[in-house]
């Protein structure tokens, strides 16, 4: 253990002397970068904790010590408290003898400014959030909920202040104690509030009521009330109260109590003056073994600040103080505080002083128990606390989470637009699984077919169901259990049979087997070919084709008169060209690259912009019910429901004559089950081309559809429910589900822009769901190995081990790099999230280096 006073870290008394004032209160960051303390100058001062810690720094005279000293009160400030968990945004909440209590907030980017009577005033500037006025004499301490849902506040007078920890109202005032009170903890699982008062009593408080639920006084009655302060501690599993004032025979001691039975058997006897101050470590320990066979067990330590000038460091399980620091100060000890770490001390004193105890390797202090036991006895306790923050990184992503979110809602604000799902939305719930049937409750039928007659005149055979209890070679079918050990009545043979079950040869069959349902495939007259509707063939097309200098936009027009088709281009009603054709024209389509035209025969010609004929005549299969074009590419769906896509400038084949039968036969189903509604057609409403070459087809039933020429298979990018317009969606996406299909969909689409939004989105639900193993998996995909760079300008797919770290043209990494800060705001993921972070650091580092080497 290493122990030093800063002898810089002062708080001087106004006057000619310069002397010293006392140092009533002390409080670490949550980050642990900085340290407040209250005095009697009437001033708050905020010191950093590097110079502190590293001696380098203290030697330096550029090195910042005091970054801030706020000067709004009016009398001495008696106590100090930082907001828990808010990263570098923490509020500080000061107590005083003035009456008020202020909520100080950092003013980032401004220029601080010396307070009266200070030669420098620090580096940060801090601006009061609120002033609270309601207290009738001093005030003794300040403690905020574990959530900052409230803050505490009790002095020279017997009520306690309750404030909303969010408006800082006053809620209420718990009134109970006879004498002042001088102490109060929050009970860290959030049921409890405890306070400690002249009156000789510890009163446990619930929150549920705000009722007293136990009055604690025995361990008391004999102190004298000789006592300053009386800041008593929760420990951080919430078991037990360190509370302090007490004596037992003529001793002064500090008692705990044990939470349920609220008794205080056990007393820490040591100090030979009253107990002012306790502190408990925020970190569980292990404790040493009792035997060889035994397992170390958790337990806490904590400080215990005295009027004699010592600190005692105790472990609750221990008879003793393993460590007392005796030469620390020269007047009582006021207040103490441990670093988030667990590693650190710090304590203030009466004489002005400020004394630091650091556990540089923790080996005195033991070994750091689970995390997760700490947990456990939260929620053993009832708590809906978030998880507990385990470094200083985590609290730093959630924070610039914070105020990219802050950032961001502006943003949206300002286009109108969120990326919350709209609450308005219809929820889809999961339909429940039929109920299984018994194996021997099935009966076997004659197979007959039904047959019946549609209205055009052909004849159906409905598919019949079979029952699977086969259990002699009399049966028309084998009993197989499905793989998923459910009644299946899709009406689909499932892809794998698991083997056959045997009975239970005690004859106590409980569980209820699933039967397998089969069915005859449909019998039917051959399916008539598929026929789209064609154009009609009008007497003159005229259409508007973007171009690029020296034509500039160009208007074609097609005049079918008689057997042939002239064609004329116009520039600023100058004719450019004219042609003529063999069929009349349906089709006129065209981009800066070039000018598509189909006609009623099948055939397809293709112009440049200045009238050369780029290609012969194209003789497609069937004449086209959509031609349209983008860029270099032309799509043709054809009559036949054919579909075709060429690169135009470089010759070459997109998709060649892929057949959409099979999406204009998805139609909906009657109730039972026997096919399409007699009568529905279903035909395509539009055919668009992405920049890519990448087809958009949409139905009369609103479906969406793209072919991925990867797979070469036609993939559904978009329903009714959730509409594709040119790859982008409407933002009605509720589910992982949905959301990981739209992001497949932006990716498929190539919809870059879409897919940065949606993903984000996608972030945000992972976090909503507590969705732990996707979030590893895609942290996984975006980091990739380290060996791969960032950035490949080939950009090519290699084999399924290889990563990619390029996708739609953005680096993978870049992306992570904008999720990092939304996936760190939920702290189950920060043992994913951290070490993803900080190994993204390092290849952005060693990429950076790489670069200036070059």
């Amino acid at each position: 253990m290493l122990t030093f006073v800063p002898s810089w870290v002062e708080h001087t008394l106004p006057g000619e002397k310069k002397q010293k004032g006392p140092i009533y209160s002390v409080a670490a960051h949550p980050l642990g970068k900085r340290l407040a303390t209250a005095g009697g100058d009437n001033k708050v001062k905020i010191w950093s904790t590097e110079p502190m810690f590293h001696s380098e720094l203290e030697k330096n005279p550029d090195t910042p010590r005091l970054l801030a000293v706020l000067a709004t009160h009016q009398g001495s400030v008696l106590c100090v408290r930082w907001s828990h968990d808010m990263g570098s945004g923490s509020l500080l909440a000061s107590g005083s003898d003035d009456l008020k209590i202020i909520i100080w907030q950092q003013q980032e980017g401004v220029t601080a400014r010396p307070a009266f009577g200070e030669t420098a005033g620090g580096i940060e500037s801090w601006r009061p959030k609120k002033l609270m006025a309601g207290h009738t004499s001093d005030i003794m301490d300040l403690a905020w909920s574990s959530e900052n849902k409230y803050l505490a506040s009790c002095g020279i007078e017997s009520p306690i202040y309750l404030w909303d920890g969010k408006s800082f109202e006053l809620i209420r005032k718990l009134q109970g104690h006879n004498s002042f009170v001088k102490g109060i903890t929050w009970d860290p699982a959030g049921v409890y509030l405890a306070s400690q008062s002249d009156d000789k009593t510890v009163k446990i408080w619930r929150t549920s009521d705000w009722q007293e639920e136990k009055s604690v006084s025995a361990p008391y009655e004999a102190a004298a009330s000789t006592s300053f302060f009386m800041r008593l501690a929760w420990s951080p599993e919430g078991q037990s109260i360190l509370t302090t004032s007490g004596e037992s025979g003529n001793q002064a001691v500090a008692p705990i109590i044990e939470r349920g039975t609220w008794e205080s058997d056990t007393k820490l006897v040591g100090p030979t003056l009253p107990v002012e101050c306790a502190a408990f470590n925020p970190i569980l320990f292990l404790s040493e073994p009792s035997g060889p066979t035994s397992e170390p067990s958790p337990c806490t330590i904590c400080a215990v600040g005295s009027q004699d000038s010592t600190i005692s460091i105790w472990r609750t399980t221990d008879e003793k103080a393993f460590m007392v620091a005796k030469d620390l100060f020269q007047h009582s000890v006021l207040d103490m505080c441990w670093g988030p770490g667990g590693d650190s001390l710090y304590a203030c004193s009466y004489d002005g002083t400020v004394a630091v105890m650091l556990w540089p390797e923790n080996d005195e202090l033991g070994k750091h128990a689970p995390l997760s036991t700490k947990e456990g006895a939260m929620e053993n306790l009832g708590s809906k606390r978030r998880t507990v923050i385990e470094s200083a990184t985590q609290l730093e992503l959630e924070q610039s989470g914070k105020a990219m979110e802050i950032s961001s809602n502006r943003i949206d604000t300002l286009l109108g637009r969120s990326l919350s799902t709209d609450a308005n939305q219809p929820v889809f719930a999961t339909p429940a699984p039929a109920p299984k049937r018994s194996l021997h409750s099935e009966t076997v039928v004659p197979l007959r077919q039904q047959v019946s007659q549609t209205p055009d005149g052909r004849k159906r055979i409905r598919p019949t169901f079979l029952p699977s209890n086969f259990d002699s070679p009399d049966n028309a079918a084998s009993v197989f259990d499905t793989p998923n050990g459910t009644d299946d009545s899709s009406g689909l043979i499932p892809m794998s049979l698991s083997k056959r079950r045997k009975a239970d040869p005690s004859g106590d069959d409980t569980e209820t087997r699933a039967v397998t349902r089969y069915v005859l495939p449909m019998v039917t007259e051959t399916r008539q070919p598929v026929n789209l509707a064609l154009p009609s063939v009008e007497s003159k097309l005229i259409t508007q084709i973007p171009g690029k200098a020296p034509f500039g936009t160009s208007t074609i027009e097609c005049e079918n008169r008689g057997p042939t088709t002239t064609i004329t281009c116009t520039v600023k009603s100058q004719k450019l060209w004219t042609d003529h054709l063999h069929s009349h024209a349906i089709h006129v389509v065209g981009t800066a690259s070039f000018v598509a035209i189909g006609c009623i025969d099948g055939s397809l010609f293709t112009f440049s912009a200045a009238g050369r004929r780029l290609l012969p005549c194209i003789a497609l299969e069937a004449p086209s019910t959509f031609l349209t074009a983008h860029g270099q590419y032309l799509m043709s769906l054809s009559s036949n429901a054919t579909l075709s896509v060429w690169n135009v400038a470089r010759r070459s084949v997109v998709i060649h004559q892929t057949s959409i039968a099979h999406l204009l036969h998805s139609a909906a189903s009657d109730n039972d089950g026997a096919g399409r509604v007699p009568g529905k057609d279903v035909v395509i409403k539009s055919a668009i081309l992405k920049p890519e070459g990448i087809p958009i087809l949409t139905t009369s039933e609103d479906n969406q559809y793209s072919f991925h020429p990867g797979m070469k298979v036609w993939i559904k990018v978009g329903d009714a429910l959730e509409p594709v317009s040119g790859g982008r969606s409407m933002p009605r996406t509720k589910t992982l589900a949905q959301l990981e299909n739209l992001l497949a969909c932006n990716t498929a689409l190539r919809a870059a822009d879409d897919y940065l939004i949606n993903i984000k989105r996608y972030a945000i639900k992972l976090c909503d769901e507590n969705a732990t193993s996707k979030v590893e998996e895609l942290c996984d995909e975006l980091l990739g190995h380290t060996s791969v760079p960032s950035i490949n300008m080939v950009n090519e797919p290699g084999p399924i081990d290889n990563w990619n770290p390029m996708i739609m043209g953005i680096p993978k990494r870049s992306i992570l790099q904008q999720l990092i800060p939304i996936l760190s705001q939920k702290r189950e993921f920060q043992r994913i999230v951290g070490p993803v972070h900080e190994h993204l650091q390092k290849i952005t580092e060693s990429e950076h280096l790489n670069r200036i080497r070059l």
